[in-house]
């Protein structure tokens, strides 16, 4: 695609979601490169939310709140929804507001993109935010911007060269951590979206995995060689797998949440 083009779609997409008063805003925050808010309404809801402009919030939002990319199909309503990776809190609100009696767990490591999802989910007493990065043992990790805006922060284990953009330190948070604070035995939704920790996170996920009866993850083997084949070892004790988007869904026979009636495998068929 052309600078041109690409340039378009930008465009075009600004405006279905924020109409011509966002888009003046948008325009006037990158003239004087200052991220600006606007606020929207979520489709089928009354409960607005902020997103900074420009940034990638206005992706995020059309993944999550038009593509509705973590839509899950449940027989019951989940008891514990974790959201790694919330970034500024727009799976969480979608989450608490189709399962009200759920406790949701909204784990973001970005003090920024944190600041926002505090603000986002402040309405919903089911949601509980948490500043820190998921991680397989107790701690602190490196959070580190490679440059890729608001959704692309990830973490690694102190490591990683200086040279990049801000790294700094955050905490960590194990799912052990998560079980204790929701006092529950089990997980019945685990989302992730969390930059290519999901290697670490599944390569050391021994002691919690048949803990968790659904998880919708995307894998970042682009930025993680190893991903995927982390993720798929830990989740052989799951039943069905499918895919919608960027996410692959694995859920367990006695899990809230079920398979599409199409376009998933059986795992043990």
């Amino acid at each position: 695609m052309t600078a041109f083009g690409y340039a378009l779609r930008r465009a075009s997409m600004y405006y279905r979601h924020l109409g011509p008063v966002g888009c003046a805003i948008t325009l006037r925050a990158a003239i004087t490169k200052r991220h600006e808010h606007v606020s929207l309404t979520l489709r089928g809801t009354s409960h607005r939310v902020t997103l900074r402009v420009p940034s990638s919030d206005i992706d995020v939002y059309q993944q999550i709140c038009v593509a509705d990319e973590y839509d899950i199909m449940t027989n019951r309503e989940p008891s514990v929804i974790v959201d790694g990776g919330a970034n500024i809190g727009l799976a969480s609100v979608r989450f608490a507001t189709r399962f009200p009696g759920a406790q949701v767990f909204a784990i973001e490591p970005d003090e920024a993109n944190y600041a926002l999802l505090l603000h986002n989910t402040s309405r919903f007493e089911n949601i509980t935010p948490l500043c820190a990065a998921l991680w397989h043992t107790p701690g602190e990790v490196q959070l580190v911007d490679p440059g890729a805006g608001h959704w692309g922060f990830r973490v690694a284990d102190g490591t990683v060269k200086q040279s990049l953009h801000r790294p700094n330190m955050v905490a960590t948070i194990t799912m052990h951590d998560i079980l204790r604070m929701a006092n529950a035995m089990r997980i019945d939704v685990l989302k992730l979206d969390i930059e290519g920790a999901e290697r670490e996170l599944f390569h050391h996920s021994s002691s919690w995995i048949s803990r968790i009866d659904c998880i919708i993850c995307e894998l970042h083997d682009r930025f993680q060689p190893g991903c995927s084949r982390s993720f798929f070892t830990a989740t052989r004790g799951f039943d069905y797998e499918w895919v919608r988007g960027e996410n692959v869904f694995v859920s367990r026979t006695d899990a809230c949440v079920v398979p599409p009636p199409t376009d998933y495998v059986s795992i043990h068929s």
